[in-house]
């Protein structure tokens, strides 16, 4: 929604607008309790997610701007540049040379983040941009508090409240709404059924 003023090609129409909102909505309903209940998480803890996807929003706009460039160039182009803003940060905060060796088994994981949650990730990420828009790809961050929250409660048993699942339910109508196919596959219906 604030990036629709930075774009020509992608207008948001009512029922985007509609879409964001209920997503925006089932978001605050799912992180409501845990907003409200949890005084030891502080706010700014639980602000940044929110943060993140208006990050993402205005990366996706600017993304736009290699258009015509091949996702895994500009999915290396992008990890190369923040691995190397991020280099003297984590050599002055981490001072990795006094940390003790990790294991196989850690460097492994280290690896397999690397490849499939972060470089397979933002090359599917940018494929995505370039068959479907800007829009449609970042709808990826209304995915992330409900995977965090069913993630929480598959593998740490944390529970599922009504606030969760109704979260959960209006972040997919939202997804739903945005996405359009269903409302394109009724209206055919409605206009024959005279409606």
């Amino acid at each position: 929604m604030i990036g629709n003023h930075f774009t020509t090609d992608e207008r948001l129409t009512s029922a985007k607008l509609a879409g964001c909102l209920t997503g925006f909505v089932g978001t605050i309903v799912l992180l409501g309790p845990s907003m409200t209940s949890r005084a030891e998480v502080p706010l700014w803890a639980l602000l940044l997610p929110i943060l993140a996807a208006v990050s993402y929003g205005f990366a996706a706009i600017y993304a736009k701007r290699f258009k015509g460039m091949a996702p895994p160039v500009i999915a290396a182009g992008q990890l190369t540049g923040s691995a190397a803003l991020m280099l003297p940060v984590a050599l002055l905060l981490d001072q990795p040379w006094t940390l003790a060796t990790p294991p196989a088994s850690a460097l492994a994981a280290i690896l397999g983040m690397a490849l499939l949650s972060t470089a397979f990730a933002y090359i599917l990420y940018f494929r995505i941009m370039a068959l479907a828009g800007a829009t449609n790809a970042s709808l990826v961050t209304l995915l992330v508090p409900p995977s965090a929250i069913l993630l929480g409660s598959l593998f740490l048993g944390e529970r599922l409240g009504i606030a969760e699942i109704a979260g959960m339910l209006l972040i997919s109508a939202g997804l739903l709404i945005l996405d359009g196919r269903i409302y394109a596959r009724m209206r055919p219906n409605a206009r024959t059924s005279g409606l």
